[in-house]
């Protein structure tokens, strides 16, 4: 296909590696990101070794891995810290680790850096109120009301899309009956492992992000209307955390800061049938969103984007790229929320080796190439 011009929507994991696996297939880029400046602060993530093998396609395994922690093997303990069970993920990079902990500040400025030195034009502050399309060609309106003309438009703005709803596709992400705390805390030398505490009917855990760095997360049951936080965030993260024995107990004691706690419900979504409408296509959290557990959200948009690249460099037409990216990507997508489901499930009834088998199995199928 020739070369195109493309609107991405949202700069985050997917939009920003859209944008430098497309513009190493020569297509003009801009990405619009509706916040004014890339993340400063906030937690980290799980990059696997689906993620580390999609990144290296498009040369950006080694910068994210020279900025991350190096995680081999997930240790399911108890409270007190004894490991039960491991789940050892297979290695898809020789000579690299099998998958990393990494900050999102630290993520968002490699791929940030690599889309920009990739020529893609990354545009902060700009938030989109409409979009048109017909055959030829689609637009985008701005806060401004400025327009952005393209010949297709790259929707990575997250699991509560206004895009998906702008443009027909009804699928909503369900509530899993979760929320999810995070805090970034100094890396204690023993957490060199992503390593979870299996609690009753919620599990906590500490994953490194750098030699300095970690984040402290813990699941907690809620219900549909408990969704918004308030109150003290870091005295109820410590009261959920209360079970933890050993080291674990004296990191939950240093948790005061509310301002630094981040609580946020948790989304499933597969978005079933065409993941585009026209010119305008889903990638990451807006066709599919997964419970955390499995750690594979990021692996699961990095893969979107070097895939619809492929598809456009091989596709004859839009219509027919975007039909066959949709296609390589849902059973894969449904696979890893349809395993984050279930995890939260046995979570809440105290199975833990009953997931972390489902888990396993999980990774030993996203081993397969894409």
């Amino acid at each position: 296909m020739s070369q195109q011009r493309i609107l991405i929507i949202g700069g985050g994991i997917a939009g920003l590696t859209a944008a430098v696996a497309l513009r190493r297939h020569g297509h003009q880029v801009e990405v619009l990101e509706r916040q004014p400046e890339w993340p400063a602060v906030g937690w980290g993530l799980t990059l696997t070794g689906p993620s580390l093998r999609a990144l290296h396609t498009i040369g950006l395994d080694e910068g994210c891995i020279e900025a991350g922690f190096p995680i081999n093997v997930i240790h399911n303990c108890d409270v007190a810290g004894n490991v039960l069970h491991k789940v050892e993920p297979p290695s898809l990079l020789p000579g690299q680790p099998v998958s990393i902990g990494i900050g999102r500040p630290a993520l968002s400025r490699v791929l940030s850096e690599a889309a920009a030195e990739a020529g893609a034009v990354l545009t902060l502050g700009a938030q989109v109120t409409g979009i048109e399309q017909n055959t030829d060609g689609v637009e985008v309106i701005l806060t401004d009301g400025s327009r952005r003309a393209a010949d297709l438009v790259v929707a990575a703005d997250g699991v509560h899309s206004a895009i998906r709803t702008a443009i027909g596709i009804e699928d909503t992400p369900s509530f899993v009956g979760r929320a999810i705390w995070r805090i970034t805390v100094p890396r204690p030398a023993w957490a060199n492992q992503l390593t979870t505490f299996n609690g009753a009917q919620h599990s906590s855990g500490i994953i490194p992000l750098s030699d300095t760095g970690a984040y402290v997360f813990t699941t907690q049951p809620i219900g549909e209307s408990d969704q918004t936080p308030d109150g003290d965030l870091a005295a109820e993260f410590r009261e959920l955390l209360a079970p933890l024995e050993g080291e674990m107990a004296a990191i939950r004691d240093g948790i005061v800061d509310s301002d630094r706690v981040v609580r946020r419900p948790a989304y499933g979504l597969v978005v079933e049938g065409p993941w585009h409408r026209g010119r305008v296509v889903l990638i990451g959290d807006a066709a599919h969103a997964c419970y955390p557990g499995m750690v594979s959200g990021a692996a699961l948009a990095v893969e979107d984007a070097v895939v619809l690249a492929e598809e456009l460099e091989t596709g004859p037409t839009i219509e027919e790229a975007l039909t066959r990216f949709g296609e390589r990507r849902i059973d894969r997508a449904r696979l890893v929320v349809d395993a984050g489901q279930r995890m939260a499930e046995l979570e809440g009834e105290d199975r833990y080796a009953e997931e972390h088998e489902v888990q396993g199995r999980a990774f030993a199928a996203l081993a397969a190439d894409i």
